[in-house]
């Protein structure tokens, strides 16, 4: 590759100077980003962040940056620990200082990539490339969550390495380029791309080595590190080599992500944009004409080169995440994408290319108003999993919740746990054991979990309080009695028969006069493979635990004596049940019945009963299935109807009905249906 800058004095007396032209038009579109995304400073605290706070109130800097990483999936001390330790202490834990400083870095991020893109690709590629980031969906989601400060810092110091080491500073760039690898791996090959944008005319390979040996040593020391560092740490997951399916996917999404290219699956996949977006893209198109007119400097020799190299790189590490992808990842590609694109045009006529600019602006604009995203991994996914619609459902979802639990309890007691049931997991609202309650009400004793988490150590540390999502709100049920015995029915239906039985144990010792609890618990004890407990629960009910039905006593229920006297049929089972409480059978016929007459609770119990007295018997689970579609819980009848199937096909059998019903389900949990209820 050529040179891109002679020596430091050289590349200094060369360098375009920033006239007026160039000047407003810059200072125009950063205005233009920050109106953009001014919103984002109004937004709570979100997931990740609540963790982040956590691990740093209350230490030290060194005890912080000594503290486990909360979450243990990445080495990032910078963006992590250090970050919110410094800015958490300096605004008291204020999210609003933290998207202030996040918009901070970006804009630091977008002027030194336009001083870089001016020397090596002249003025109006880099008045094009600075417009085309500037107003990117890509820098959305960084910009809406405090953590996007991981993104944000790994790009801003891995652009001053660059810069720096254009510059002739090596061990400034060194230095620059440590602080970007511990804040996100996405600049893992920044080094590189310093090398090659920093090399001077007719200098070899093996000078260039020589001279950029703090950058390579900064790579592999962290290389080494980092690799050390998850071998140690099971959270950070295995390093399992991507897929030829991956390679491409990730590929495929770089180039969605450049030009706006994601759509709806829910309904019209276009028909969401709005006035204001071609406002945004017209005025982006006139601020970089204005800028575009001036006459421009030449790139310099291996512009393109860089272009490509840089992008390549940038690329590389998104492959590894393909069946998460999301927009945002690919940030600091669009640098490099945005820097090729400005070379591209940069001979069109000014009014062209900034035509060019305003299009893929529009492009970027109709991303961010996409109103769904996809909500199960799959590297082929046409929408990010995260964007800006998901953040800010979420934190919609995240203050009108806090708003609702701080309405119910002003103050909760030392050592209370609260539990919440039937909160979307994607919300954001629960994490961990409670840092978001302990932050929101600054009292560190207080702990809380999703209900399905429940365990009966919890139960003793203090006073509790259960919330239920109902109707999208939070509903205080803690001193409803029948509260507690319904979620336990609710965690049945959902296959968490572990977090049931929590929750019965729980019943149990508050009302130990309640018997139905007790025949519920024996099912849950049944399926856990507590047998034993499950057999003193049903004595405990009333049932005789056995398995042996007395001789013809389940012919005598097969058909009423007089027609349609289904009620003598299920009393005549109920009556046989209670003698021979183990044996499948009549817990089957009484499953049929009560799905066709009702009530849906009692089919569903005795489905339940039914599939843990015969797991392995298809029509167990199949009529589990339709137990669980009657409460409508749709996502475990799709997982008990795929299990049907698999059952069946083992036997070599086939059944058509559940097979299409199955495909109806998949489309209203993660396909067109799902899609539009994101809406």
């Amino acid at each position: 590759m050529h040179l891109l800058n002679k020596d430091a004095q050289e590349a200094r007396a060369s360098r375009p100077a920033t006239t007026a032209m160039h000047r407003w038009p810059i200072a125009g579109l950063l205005v233009l980003m920050v109106t953009l995304h001014a919103g984002s400073i109004a937004r709570p605290f979100f997931a990740d962040d609540y963790l982040f706070l956590e691990q740093v109130r209350g230490r030290s800097l060194p005890a912080a940056l000594a503290a486990p990483d909360p979450i243990g999936n990445f080495l990032r001390p910078v963006s992590r620990a250090f970050h919110f330790w410094w800015l958490g202490h300096v605004s008291g834990e204020s999210a609003a200082a933290f998207h202030v400083v996040n918009l901070a870095l970006f804009a630091v991020a977008l002027l030194l990539f336009f001083a870089i893109a001016r020397r090596v690709a002249g003025a109006r590629a880099a008045v094009f490339a600075f417009a085309f980031v500037a107003l990117q969906s890509a820098a959305d989601v960084p910009l809406r969550w405090a953590s996007g400060s991981q993104d944000l810092l790994a790009i801003v110091f891995a652009l001053l390495a660059v810069w720096w080491f254009m510059r002739g500073a090596s061990v400034w760039a060194a230095l620059a380029l440590v602080l970007a690898l511990f804040s996100k791996e996405t600049v893992a090959l920044a080094g590189l791309v310093a090398m090659l944008a920093g090399r001077r005319r007719d200098e070899s390979l093996p000078a260039l080595g020589r001279r950029a040996w703090p950058l390579l040593a900064v790579t592999a020391a962290w290389a080494v590190l980092w690799l050390l560092w998850r071998r140690a740490h099971p959270a950070a997951g295995g390093l399992a080599p991507p897929s030829l399916g991956d390679v491409l996917a990730s590929l495929v999404h770089l180039l969605q992500t450049v030009v706006g290219l994601e759509w709806r699956l829910g309904g019209d996949a276009f028909g969401h944009w709005n006035a204001t977006d071609a406002w945004v893209a017209l005025a982006a198109g006139a601020l970089a004409y204005a800028g575009l007119r001036e006459r421009d400097t030449s790139p310099a020799p291996g512009a393109h080169s860089l272009a490509f190299v840089w992008l390549t790189l940038a690329w590389l590490p998104t492959v590894t995440v393909a069946a998460i992808w999301s927009g945002y990842f690919y940030l600091w590609a669009m640098f490099a994408s945005a820097l090729a694109l400005g070379l591209a045009t940069r001979r069109l006529p000014a009014a062209a290319q900034a035509a060019v600019l305003a299009l893929l602006v529009l492009g970027s604009a109709q991303v961010r108003r996409l109103d769904e995203f996809s909500t199960v991994p799959g590297a082929w996914s046409v929408q990010s999993h995260v964007n800006r619609h998901s953040i800010e459902r979420s934190l919609h979802t995240l203050e009108r919740y806090l708003a609702q639990v701080r309405a119910a309890y002003p103050v909760f007691p030392a050592n209370s746990t609260v539990y919440f049931a039937e909160v979307p997991v994607a919300a954001g609202w629960q994490a961990a054991d409670g840092p978001l309650l302990r932050w929101a009400y600054r009292d560190p004793t207080l702990r809380s979990y999703f209900l399905t988490q429940f365990t009966a150590g919890q139960s003793t540390r203090g006073p509790l309080y259960f919330f239920v999502a109902e109707r999208d709100s939070l509903v205080d049920h803690t001193r409803d009695p029948r509260m507690l015995p319904s979620l336990a029915f609710s965690m049945m239906i959902a296959d968490k028969p572990q977090a049931a039985r929590g929750v019965l144990d729980l019943v149990r010792t508050r009302w130990p006069q309640q018997r139905v609890p007790a025949y519920w618990r024996a099912w849950v004890r049944w399926t856990t493979g507590d047998t034993s407990g499950a057999k003193h629960d049903l004595a405990d009910a009333g049932f005789t635990a056995i398995a042996l039905l007395p001789a013809g006593a389940l012919a005598l229920t097969a058909a009423p004596r007089v027609p349609y006297d289904t009620l003598a049929r299920i009393a005549a089972l109920e009556q046989l049940k209670t003698r021979a409480a183990l044996a499948p059978d009549p817990h089957a016929r009484l499953a049929a019945l009560y799905l066709d007459r009702g009530p849906a609770d009692a089919a569903a119990l005795e489905a339940y009963a039914f599939r843990a007295l015969a797991p392995g018997d298809p029509d167990a689970w199949r009529k589990w299935a339709a137990a669980q579609l009657a409460q409508r819980q749709y996502a475990p009848a799709l997982a008990t109807l795929e299990h049907v199937l698999a059952l069946t096909r083992a036997a070599g059998l086939s059944d058509p009905e559940a097979e299409r019903v199955v495909v109806d389900l998949r489309r209203v949990v993660r396909g067109d249906v799902a899609q539009k209820a994101l809406r």
